[in-house]
């Protein structure tokens, strides 16, 4: 929420841009999602290296995680 209104994004366009980003990441399907895990975690450890260590990925399960913004 911070970066929308650090932005001065619209409510409105800001959830139709994720919900776009969802459904297109949905509509890719199962056999894509290693692929868009192992991105993810590339571009998290760039962004934010760990000095001395590697990162510990968390368990993975079948389920989805729907995340609410802060408030």
């Amino acid at each position: 929420m911070q970066t929308r209104i650090a932005m001065g994004i619209p409510e409105n366009v800001w959830q139709e841009r994720r919900k776009f980003i969802a459904d297109a990441v949905d509509k890719l399907g199962d056999r894509f999602r290693p692929v868009l895990k192992a991105a993810w975690l590339a571009y998290i450890q760039e962004v934010y290296p760990v000095e001395g260590g590697q990162v510990q990925e968390a368990p993975m399960s079948g389920s989805v995680l729907v995340a609410e913004d802060d408030q």
